[in-house]
């Protein structure tokens, strides 16, 4: 949604099919259109109907906060938008979590923006550029708390990593065994869908729908890919 007012991307429920069809977790996020005449909860509406009308059960979202030159200079009104978005997401029972960086948040919001900031979930971006070469270390140890956040659940720590033919993002995220956490590697970055190997007891942004998952095939193959180790970072 980052030209005009913004139009859900059409390719993302194929690209959740696709995903789903090879066993793997999917995310979606929304980058929105702050300068447009639509509310931030017409935004989450008209994305999340177009992907339930796709038969694609949505739990959880993400809304990106980056890009300050794409936001309008007034802190006000855009803490206003994003809790717009926020709450109708919640008022439709889904988990939110927010893609942005310290820097991107203390331009465009520079605070908290609701008392119940802790239940959003955060992905924040950490890069001291655009190539693999400027990839920071795929741990959590750069983070320090901002504007409300706490915590991350993910980090994106290089961008433009080729692999298997297509140029990539990558990111690191809590993966929680019993009472021990780890950090697991490797999510791929395609268009608006992430294409992830989150465990399934972590908050996962949508799923395949109840009928794919009737399939017997599909379900093979996601039990198959759940079951391989992830790769750890030690």
């Amino acid at each position: 949604m980052s030209n005009g007012n913004g139009t859900v991307d059409i390719n993302s429920a194929s690209n959740i099919y696709n995903a789903a069809s090879e066993g793997m977790g999917t995310e979606i996020y929304v980058e929105p259109q702050p300068r447009g005449t639509k509310s931030g909860s017409e935004q989450f509406m008209e994305a999340y109907t177009f992907l339930t009308k796709k038969g694609i059960a949505v739990r959880t979202i993400w809304i990106k906060i980056t890009s300050p030159i794409n936001w309008p200079n007034n802190q006000t009104a855009n803490t206003d938008f994003i809790n717009k978005f926020i709450l109708c997401a919640w008022k439709h029972g889904l988990l939110v979590g927010i893609y942005t960086n310290w820097y991107d948040w203390e331009q465009i919001i520079a605070g908290q923006i609701t008392p119940n900031q802790r239940q959003i979930r955060l992905w924040y971006w950490n890069l001291l550029g655009s190539s693999l070469n400027d990839a920071t270390p795929p741990t959590f140890a750069d983070f320090r708390p901002f504007g409300g956040f706490n915590a991350p659940m993910v980090k994106q720590y290089a961008k433009n990593t080729p692999i298997c033919g297509i140029c990539a993002s990558l990111n690191v995220y809590l993966k929680r065994s019993g009472t021990k956490v780890l950090l697991a590697n490797m999510r791929v970055e395609m268009a608006n869908v992430t294409v992830d190997n989150l465990p399934v007891t972590l908050p996962i942004v949508a799923k395949s729908s109840e009928k794919q998952l009737q399939s017997k095939q599909l379900g093979q193959k996601a039990t198959t890919y759940r079951n391989k180790t992830s790769p750890l970072i030690h």
